[in-house]
């Protein structure tokens, strides 16, 4: 990839950094009363100890693949930083064997793209492999930005398929939570046109199929429908739980395979979006 460059004035990039997209100790009380109200019953949280995501606004989730066709989207070189040196578990950037903890770094773009890209997917095939990637350069929580701080993207370590990372592991790396801001948002699309498409009856013998995701405020889940008509009337499945099939669009919708939530249940939710990759292998068009 094009040079890695450490910037010297890697501090007053920071503070720029929290004070434009971080909210403040008191703001994310505030935003997260309710969560703070479950996870405190033990004790207080360190608001030091969380990751810089943790404490932004609710940024728009995006999938691992959107967070990439954005940043190959910016022009010239932008501004990467991992967790602050204060964070328990930081890892920095290194560069020419070194570890830099607190630094910020600019590198080209479209080379930032490819080298996080490549570190995920191969770090994830030899984790499944009972082995891991090395000579990597960056660590799996990585803040993207461009100079005037317009434009961001967060590559998180975390995904949503977590229950698969066993027996799927590049279906379950492929779910990574990313996250934007200054961005044109994805469309969404609402749950009733998708039930729409998932109910119309598709041709003898052909198998109809729906690529689409949902996301929240700290989820990112893309997937798959597939449904074809049988003797008997229909028949869906899920591309992540192939072996399970569902005579009706209710069942499937009443299955709680998501992450112990049912796709009804889901849709139900204020804070969820809907998405359409694509139909029968085609650009989606509403």
């Amino acid at each position: 990839m094009s040079k890695i460059r450490m910037v010297e004035n890697a501090a007053e990039i920071r503070r720029r950094f929290t004070e434009t997209f971080t909210l403040s100790e008191a703001a994310f009380r505030e935003a997260r009363r309710e969560w703070l109200a479950t996870v405190e019953r033990d004790g207080p949280l360190d608001f030091n100890k969380l990751h810089l995501w943790d404490k932004m606004p609710d940024y728009r989730a995006i999938s691992f693949e959107q967070a990439l066709e954005l940043l190959r989207t910016m022009e010239g070189e932008v501004l990467v930083m991992s967790e602050p040196p204060e964070y328990p578990y930081c890892h920095g950037i290194i560069t020419e064997g070194r570890e830099h903890k607190g630094g910020v770094a600019c590198v080209g773009a479209t080379a930032l793209a490819e080298r996080l890209e490549h570190e995920w997917y191969e770090g994830w095939r030899a984790a499944a492999a009972g082995s891991y990637l090395e000579n990597t350069l960056f660590p799996d929580d990585v803040y993207v930005f461009d100079g005037s701080m317009e434009h961001l993207l967060v590559f998180t370590h975390e995904n949503d398929f977590w229950e698969l990372e066993d027996e799927q592991p590049l279906l379950a790396a492929a779910s990574r939570f990313c996250m934007m801001a200054g961005f044109p948002p994805p469309r969404d699309v609402t749950y009733e046109q998708i039930r729409t498409l998932l109910s119309a009856s598709p041709d003898e013998g052909a198998v109809c199929e729906l690529e689409m995701y949902y996301s929240g405020a700290r989820d990112f889940r893309p997937f798959t429908v597939y449904w074809k008509k049988v003797p008997n009337g229909m028949c869906y499945w899920l591309n992540f739980a192939p072996e399970a099939h569902y005579d009706s669009l209710e069942a499937l919708e009443g299955d709680k395979v998501f992450n112990g939530r049912s796709l009804s249940q889901i849709a139900a939710e204020e804070a969820v979006r809907f998405g359409i990759r694509s139909l029968n292998g085609r650009q989606y068009d509403a």
